[in-house]
């Protein structure tokens, strides 16, 4: 099913509520309260085949962006992967108040790591952004609006990444996914030659409760909020 005019809307056509449940509702899906049961693959078949982008693109971006894990959060060139949506969503939240001391840093989140500075009007809330097929309709019309500017799909995902030579490296990694002749699992972080944490799991009480402190060269560390405790490095971070 194609949307034409889903694919000529702008990214910040999700900021209205309604609008977006009826796209979703458009895609044959309803987005739910929370997180949409779909991965970040079966959300990228879906946008493709709505939006008119090449079969199987998408869900390359995806994969090279986050390996397929929605809930992914890369701050400052950082990669993370949560255990849940819920803890991923409010480490996100926490990160990009305006109001907090200090510089934000540069968060992208989801299946397709949409950086939320670049897109603020992208989701009605930022937990709506880790929903796949939410963050893949912000993906999917940023792509075609790329496309419809350049009239290649290559440049359309180069400048997707970045409008300058890092884009170009970005595109030919996607592409050699999209063509079956890359890692899927070789994701934009390790190609930025970053590390990859996986936060432990915390108890229920505990996922409304996480603070972030910027540290060194950009890494960031997620710890439950105490009265009166600094920041630590928590119990279980590792690389993969």
């Amino acid at each position: 099913m194609f949307c034409g005019y889903c694919a000529r809307m702008p990214v910040a056509f999700l900021e209205k509520p309604r609008l977006a449940a009826t796209l979703v509702l458009l895609l044959g899906l309803s987005s739910g309260a929370h997180a949409s049961p779909l991965g970040c693959g079966e959300a990228a078949d879906i946008v493709e085949r709505s939006l008119d982008i090449p079969q199987g693109l998408l869900a390359a971006i995806a994969k090279v962006e986050s390996g397929g894990n929605p809930f992914a959060v890369n701050v400052n060139g950082r990669a993370l992967r949560f255990p849940s949506e819920a803890m991923a969503s409010e480490a996100a939240r926490v990160m990009s108040n305006p109001s907090a001391p200090g510089a934000r840093p540069k968060i992208d989140i989801g299946c397709f790591q949409i950086d939320l500075a670049w897109h603020p009007d992208a989701f009605v809330s930022v937990r709506a952004g880790f929903d796949p097929v939410i963050n893949g309709i912000a993906a999917g019309l940023f792509l075609r609006r790329l496309h419809l500017l350049t009239g290649d799909w290559r440049e359309a995902v180069a400048r997707y990444h970045a409008a300058s030579s890092e884009g170009a490296r970005y595109a030919l990694d996607v592409f050699r996914v999209y063509e079956g002749q890359g890692d899927p699992h070789r994701t934009a972080g390790e190609r930025r030659g970053t590390e990859f944490a996986v936060v432990p799991q915390a108890g229920r009480s505990q996922r409304r409760r996480w603070i972030s402190c910027l540290r060194g060269s950009g890494v960031t560390i997620f710890v439950p909020a105490k009265r009166g405790a600094g920041c630590a490095t928590p119990a279980g971070h590792q690389r993969l």
